[in-house]
């Protein structure tokens, strides 16, 4: 109700092109989702990516935030062919409006990574495994939990394409991480991918 109220607000206090409209739209589409409403998300998250575009233009980091708000509620709604297309055109976009080796661009290529292993794409998850790994390793480091988790799923893509000797390598190199870490399940489970390769 919160949110719906905020964009009754700003429609009628601000031009219908303000971007604060476009802010209380992808706060109504968030807060659709995460009520299960994925329909009504979808409507006030294509309005908002729609309103952004005309405001910042196709290449701005608002935009980028858009389309993937909006492809996760095509995911949320199990409308995966039309979260691919924008989780592609996110990493289009992100690699033009990102610095490179950023955090941000390594979200990016893990989002568009676990979409395509979801979809059964594994060469283009084990790629986007791959970048998002790089990146963690240069900006948290190789003790840090997502580079073990991103290794873990880059295993599990490789292991799909029956490349098991890297799969190997990407899941001793996560219980590594886990080991230093302090979840045993965590650890655990990564050795268990550890002996389930073997």
């Amino acid at each position: 109700p919160f949110a719906a109220s905020a964009l009754e607000v700003r429609r009628r206090l601000l031009p219908a092109d303000h971007p604060r409209i476009a802010d209380a739209l992808e706060a109504l589409g968030l807060a659709r989702m995460g009520a299960g409403e994925a329909g009504e998300a979808v409507a006030a998250l294509e309005e908002c990516l729609d309103l952004r575009r005309r405001v910042y233009g196709a290449s701005h980091p608002a935009v980028l935030e858009a389309l993937n708000s909006l492809a996760s509620a095509f995911e949320g709604g199990a409308r995966f062919a039309e979260a691919l297309v924008l989780r592609q055109e996110a990493m289009m976009l992100a690699r033009r409006v990102l610095p490179a080796g950023s955090d941000s661009l390594a979200v990016q290529a893990n989002n568009f990574a676990s979409l395509n292993f979801r979809l059964r794409r594994f060469d283009e998850a084990a790629s986007g495994f791959a970048e998002a790994a790089a990146i963690w390793r240069k900006t948290a480091g190789e003790k840090s939990t997502r580079f073990g988790t991103v290794r873990n799923n880059l295993g599990f893509a490789l292991h799909q394409l029956g490349r098991f000797d890297e799969a190997l390598d990407q899941f001793q190199q996560a219980a590594a991480v886990r080991e230093r870490g302090t979840d045993a399940g965590a650890t655990r489970v990564a050795w268990w991918m550890v002996a389930w390769t073997l």
